[in-house]
């Protein structure tokens, strides 16, 4: 019975050795030679031994092919292109990533957060590694808004959904977008209009200040930045700038975009009059000596003249008698 086994493997392995091989196959192969920049491999079917570059070994190159095969190692390999000296060109390199598409079947499916590396940028978009493929990422689904700016990404690891696949094509479509999109709306089950919320400053516009609360922008219009006329929201706020912001309104627009508005103003007005109630009566204030920083230090108000000096103290008078 033994005897008939060994001459079925036989019959088997000189059956595959008699295989035609063509381009796209995929094909073992033994090592039986490696040095710093090649490994030479046996291909059954073939009648010359193969080499393998270090370059077509692994991804990235290695310093040397011995680090990565050493011989009689059994390895799979792509066929590349048929004919030339030694009747075929191979690569593992090629025969890995093949692999790898192999194993991402199901992921639009499973609609799971991955993580994914981003490396360049280039048209439309922007270029990723993820599950030991290359992906990419369209410009439209890096952020909830249009972003003008790619290259700050670069280098940076995001969660990230796969929306598109097509391993015959070696392609594979990523969004942060729809991650995105889920996070806003779980936030916003949580939270509501009048709400208070802390908020670093993200972006400094003419019209206002962009405030990131927990990973969703809102937009401090420049007349809800103080109490007094800012010409320049620089001149009051600077990015990366922590803050406490009220959430005046959410609304969503017919393409489906939040738009959140913000008041910092308001938070000053209400912060000063709490501290209004613990402060004792006062004077008429001297001559540009009041600055309202000093009332409410986490507003940034400007000075006034002599004039209106005098009309904040006698509101402030009028307030504190409301107030008891």
């Amino acid at each position: 019975m033994s005897e008939e086994m060994n001459s079925m493997e036989a019959w088997l392995a000189q059956e595959d050795s008699m295989k035609e091989i063509h381009e796209r196959d995929l094909v073992k192969a033994t090592v039986v030679a490696v040095n710093d920049n090649e490994a030479i491999v046996n291909i059954p079917g073939n009648k010359n031994d193969v080499p393998i570059s270090k370059f077509e070994l692994a991804e990235p190159a290695p310093e040397s092919a011995k680090d990565i095969v050493q011989v009689n190692d059994e390895i799979e390999v792509l066929v590349v292109a048929k004919g030339g000296e030694n009747g075929l060109t191979v690569s593992k390199v090629k025969a890995d990533r093949l692999a790898s598409w192999k194993e991402l079947d199901g992921i639009v499916e499973k609609a799971e957060p991955i993580e994914a590396e981003i490396t360049q940028v280039v048209k439309g978009g922007l270029v990723a590694r993820a599950l030991g493929v290359r992906a990419f990422i369209p410009a439209s689904q890096i952020e909830l808004n249009f972003v003008k700016d790619l290259s700050k990404y670069v280098g940076q690891t995001v969660k990230v959904i796969p929306i598109d696949l097509d391993p015959s094509k070696q392609r594979l479509v990523l969004s942060r977008r729809q991650l995105l999109e889920t996070e806003l709306e779980s936030w916003l089950e949580n939270v509501k209009e009048g709400d208070v919320v802390k908020g670093t400053v993200k972006r400094l516009v003419n019209y206002g200040a962009f405030i990131d609360i927990g990973g969703i922008d809102g937009l401090v219009h420049i007349s809800d930045i103080s109490w007094n006329r800012v010409k320049d929201p620089a001149d009051v706020l600077e990015e990366g700038q922590e803050l406490d912001v009220k959430i005046k309104s959410i609304a969503k627009t017919e393409d489906g975009k939040v738009r959140i508005s913000l008041s910092v103003r308001i938070l000053c007005l209400i912060h000063g009059l709490l501290r209004l109630r613990s402060t004792r009566p006062v004077t008429l204030f001297p001559a540009k000596s009041l600055a309202l920083r000093r009332l409410v230090p986490s507003c940034a108000l400007s000075r006034v003249w002599m004039a209106s000096f005098l009309w904040v103290n006698w509101l402030i008078d009028a307030l504190r008698v409301l107030m008891r």
